[in-house]
């Protein structure tokens, strides 16, 4: 009777959150089979942008609602893993051939408002477990970045709204020790979709004097 109770309640969760039972269950592969079961994405056609995953995907779509308005730890920890990795692949060639002489890494940031009403940064969780796979080597700042205006969503805009949107609402901040002048600025965000944020991004960190600004998505 007990078990018909349990089996009972796992499949009434289940068809109340079936999200939920998809993340765990993608969660309990392996990290290299699990990021074989998501797909490439398209191509971005603009240099110094990369992204990991087609966000057409459902499953993509899910593992990333999950951060944003969930902020699943569990799959945070994962998707920075990836990151990571490709960060530093990436870091290692920019050094090499283009004799960069720092690399920060930002996250993409989100207003006071809407932070209040979330209570997290999917962005900021993610540069977070960067920072602690990376150590001393790793230069994550989470001051440097800011957005000074709260802005509509974007995915409810059409792009030439989008970009409108979020037209001089970020800020580089420049009262900090570690000065980007002459740095290459990674910026860390979710997904890449028009663009017109991190263009914003890249805007504000180029008038506080960045050298170069790459952008990595979880998906595009």
């Amino acid at each position: 009777m007990l078990q018909y109770i349990r089996n009972l309640t796992n499949f009434i969760l289940d068809c109340l959150s079936p999200e939920d039972k998809r993340v765990e269950r993608w969660l309990r592969l392996e990290p290299l089979e699990a990021l074989r079961r998501l797909p490439k994405p398209r191509a971005i056609d603009r240099p110094g942008l990369c992204a990991l995953f087609d966000y057409r995907d459902d499953k993509v779509r899910t593992l990333v609602r999950a951060m944003k308005y969930r902020g699943n730890r569990a799959v945070i920890k994962r998707m920075a893993n990836y990151l990571y990795e490709e960060i530093i692949e990436f870091a290692s060639d920019l050094s090499l051939f283009a004799g960069a002489d720092k690399i920060i890494i930002v996250p993409m940031p989100i207003s006071d408002k809407r932070r209040s009403k979330r209570g997290w940064s999917q962005c900021e969780l993610l540069c977070a477990e960067i920072q602690k796979l990376g150590g001393s080597e790793m230069f994550v700042r989470f001051d440097i970045l800011k957005k000074v205006r709260d802005t509509k969503k974007q995915t409810d805009l059409k792009r030439e709204e989008r970009l409108l949107n979020v037209k001089n609402s970020m800020k580089a901040i420049e009262n900090f020790k570690l000065k980007i002048e002459n740095c290459s600025v990674i910026v860390v965000d979710d997904v890449y979709t028009t663009g017109a944020t991190f263009a914003e991004a890249k805007r504000a960190l180029e008038a506080a004097g960045t050298k170069k600004v790459f952008g990595f998505f979880l998906a595009h």
